[in-house]
């Protein structure tokens, strides 16, 4: 059985002690720290594997909208990165850009073939949006039953990251 998440990192915590593990301060009170890819849990675990005593409320609390908006932002531009290397590796004239405004509470994907087709990333206190030349979605954050940080669509479907960004960017970088 395949697990919903794959631990990268994990280190025995002695109870009562704190450490500080790659940047992150570890509470003694559990019994280890798992890191992974995209979010880290505290917490022990039973013997079929799943979670015991996680601390979703931190957890929840770090699933925050600014680190999430940056983690996009950075993602897009890796996105942008590789269509790039697509087209140029097809011979097409396509190219993709992401760009940010001076306060970072905004960035474009857009390319220069067609440049009505502009996707709009937009940091706001509750949620973030993300306009496409078709469709608005007010993104706001969730921690799924695995503890993971999720997008939540519009108060409905419930996303991670790369489908979140296939979601918006796949007409800008497959439609022409």
């Amino acid at each position: 059985m395949m697990k919903a998440w794959q631990p990268i990192f994990m280190a025995q915590i002695v109870p009562g002690l704190r450490r500080r593990i790659s940047g992150i301060e570890a509470i003694g009170k559990t019994d280890f720290i798992v890191l992974t890819s995209d979010l880290w849990y505290i917490g022990g675990m039973s013997s079929n594997g799943v979670l015991q005593n996680f601390d979703w409320v931190n957890a929840r609390a770090d699933c925050s909208l600014l680190p999430v908006f940056r983690k996009l932002e950075l993602d897009c531009g890796d996105d942008v990165a590789a269509m790039n290397k697509r087209s140029e590796a097809n011979g097409s004239q396509a190219r993709f850009l992401s760009q940010s405004n001076d306060a970072k509470t905004q960035f474009w994907v857009f390319g220069n073939i067609d440049s009505s087709l502009l996707v709009k990333f937009v940091l706001f206190a509750d949620r973030i949006e993300v306009a496409t030349p078709s469709q608005t979605f007010a993104i706001s954050l969730t921690l799924d039953n695995d503890g993971k940080c999720k997008l939540r669509v519009n108060d409905g479907e419930v996303l991670d990251q790369w489908q979140l960004r296939k979601l918006v960017l796949e007409d800008l970088f497959f439609t022409r």
